[in-house]
């Protein structure tokens, strides 16, 4: 299965031409066929009920964005038996809906790929300038304030608090990147009502530095995946390279799905000793290769 680039979505600006194009090149059909067997019928339709109620409330659905693909897809295919026969009708129904949360999955799914180098990450030598376009790149906030809705200032702070205590006992041990970028992010923009109006300021503050220090060791971690990924609300993607297996891991559900490397996707029943192995030994990668196939290096 080959998920679209955020930029190759449909939408209602698309005719319908685009959206036929795009419905051929990205269908998944067969591949949840061979996933659920004489289940798919069943399970599909259930799948579209289920995402129609939060769209009726006028929130945007939130599901795997296989799922949201898929649903998307059966709704064009089924289009000409329910009348929709114009593109002003079918964008006015749950295509616009389906959208949006498949750009929104799509955004999240790629997040690890927005980390930053490890030789990118500002430290005591950096002047402020630095250190705010270091911020302006790679800041976070934004999607993990839609990620985490209502409850973004808990959970944002508890990450704070927790980090400051581990930091006071020697050093951040169990960390997620996008993470300790949120949290460097936020002491950042608080840093002028802090008074922190200097580099010797600023990086003189422990959290400051003991966060710079934990991204670091994050980018360059040789293997294993902190507990604290799995806590973030993210789908992750895990490469084992000397099993020659990917994993997918998605939030929403706990489940977890094998690729090896030629291809094929399965899921995998809990508990797994290879996906315990992959946890501790393997890499995190990203869903684009992860759905090409393609683990090692790159």
């Amino acid at each position: 299965m080959r998920l679209p680039g955020i930029d190759e979505l449909p939408s209602p600006g698309s005719g319908l031409e685009h959206v036929a194009q795009f419905v051929d090149r990205y269908d998944p059909a067969e591949c949840f066929l061979n996933l659920w067997g004489n289940e798919y019928g069943a399970r599909a339709d259930a799948l579209g009920d289920q995402l129609l109620l939060p769209m009726r409330a006028g929130q945007i659905p939130v599901a795997d964005p296989e799922e949201l693909l898929l649903v998307f897809c059966r709704l064009w295919r089924m289009a000409p038996y329910v009348g929709i026969d114009s593109a002003e009708r079918f964008w006015a129904g749950l295509a616009t809906g389906l959208v949006r949360g498949l750009r929104r999955q799509l955004e999240w799914s790629r997040f690890a790929a927005r980390l930053p180098g490890r030789d990118e990450v500002p430290g005591p030598g950096c002047d402020l300038k630095q250190v705010a376009a270091f911020v302006d790149r790679y800041d976070l906030t934004g999607m993990f304030r839609e990620l985490w809705g209502g409850e973004y200032e808990a959970r944002a702070e508890a990450l704070e608090a927790d980090w400051a205590l581990q930091l006071r006992a020697g050093e951040v041990r169990d960390a997620a990147p996008e993470g300790i970028l949120l949290v460097f992010t936020r002491l950042w923009r608080a840093a002028p009502y802090l008074g922190m109006d200097a580099a010797e300021r600023f990086w003189g503050n422990p959290l400051a530095r003991g966060l710079e220090r934990a991204l670091r060791r994050e980018l360059t971690r040789d293997a294993g995946i902190p507990n604290a990924v799995f806590r973030l609300g993210l789908d992750v993607y895990v490469d084992y390279g000397f099993e020659n297996v990917l994993f997918r891991w998605v939030q929403r559900t706990g489940r977890v799905f094998r690729m090896f490397y030629e291809g094929g996707e399965w899921e995998v029943e809990l508990p797994n000793r290879l996906w315990d192995d992959a946890v501790r030994f393997g890499r995190r990668t990203t869903s684009d290769r992860y759905w090409e196939g393609v683990g090692g290096e790159g």
